[in-house]
C-alpha cells in the first residue's frame, strides 16, 4: 500500500470517527454543549476537520498535490484535540497512576503522529 493510499484511508477513518464519536458522546453526556469550550470543539471537529479530512482523502486518492498539505492541517487539528482531551481527562482523575497512564498515552500518540507527519513530509519533498 502506498503512503498516499494509507493516509487517505486514515483520513476517511478520522472522518468516520468524528461522525460517530460526537453523537455517542452527546448521548452519554448531553450537558456537554452547555460549556462554550465543548461547543467550540464540536464545531471545530464537525464543521472544519471532518470536511477537511474527507477532502484530503479524496485528493490523495486522486493524486492531487495539495491534499498532502491539507492532511497536515487535519493531523495538526487531531493532535490538538488529543492533547486537550488527555490533559482534561488527567486533571479529572484522582489516581496518580491513571494520570501517568494518560500522559504516556498522549506521548505515544504524538510519537506515532510525528512518524506519520514525517512520512507525509518525505512524500511532499519527493514530488
Amino acid at each position: 500500500m502506498t503512503t498516499s493510499r494509507g493516509l487517505a484511508i486514515g483520513m476517511f477513518g478520522l472522518a468516520a470517527w468524528f461522525l460517530v464519536s460526537w453523537p455517542v458522546g452527546l448521548l452519554l453526556a448531553p450537558d456537554r454543549l452547555q460549556r462554550p469550550a465543548e461547543l467550540g470543539y464540536l464545531l471545530g471537529d464537525v464543521v472544519v476537520l471532518l470536511p477537511l479530512a474527507v477532502a484530503s482523502a479524496i485528493g490523495l486518492l486522486r493524486g492531487r498535490r495539495w491534499a498532502w498539505g491539507l492532511s497536515l492541517v487535519v493531523l495538526g487539528g487531531l493532535a490538538y484535540d488529543v492533547v486537550h482531551f488527555g490533559v482534561r481527562s488527567a486533571q479529572e482523575q484522582e489516581a496518580v497512576l491513571v494520570r501517568l497512564a494518560i500522559a504516556a498515552g498522549i506521548v505515544l500518540f504524538l510519537a506515532g503522529l510525528a512518524w506519520v507527519v514525517r512520512r507525509v513530509l518525505v512524500e511532499i519533498t519527493a514530488r
